[in-house]
């Protein structure tokens, strides 16, 4: 979608070339979908191959694309914040351990001495 923005007009065989060299008719094909389904606003020009742009991309488009990367944010901050637990979980853990051993050498300090 970044390729198509800045035009008004693109030529079907550019965005081949920019889409991981996919062939044009590929490209007429998808546009086509996306013009269909309300999420591009243009024309094609099946003789000359090129794209009319008359709208823009819609804004439902946008919306769920800005929806996604909302999503996608709150995904990797959920599992951070899991990665944060476990690590705090873990430092609790080894504290506990240490506080064991210092309390167990404190008592084997204290022991009398054996003859």
């Amino acid at each position: 979608m970044s390729v198509i923005e800045p035009y008004t007009r693109i030529k079907l065989s550019f965005l081949a070339r920019e889409l991981n060299k996919i062939d044009a008719s590929d490209v007429e094909v998808l546009l086509v979908n996306m013009i269909l389904d309300g999420k591009l606003a243009g024309k094609i020009d099946q003789v000359n191959g090129i794209l009319y742009m008359t709208g823009g991309i819609s804004v439902d488009f946008e919306k769920e694309r800005r929806r996604n990367n909302i999503e996608a944010l709150a995904r990797g901050l959920k599992k951070l914040t899991a990665c944060r637990n476990i690590f705090a979980n873990y430092e609790d853990a080894t504290a506990n351990v240490t506080d064991q051993r210092r309390f167990n050498l404190r008592a084997i300090q204290k022991l009398p001495d054996q003859k």
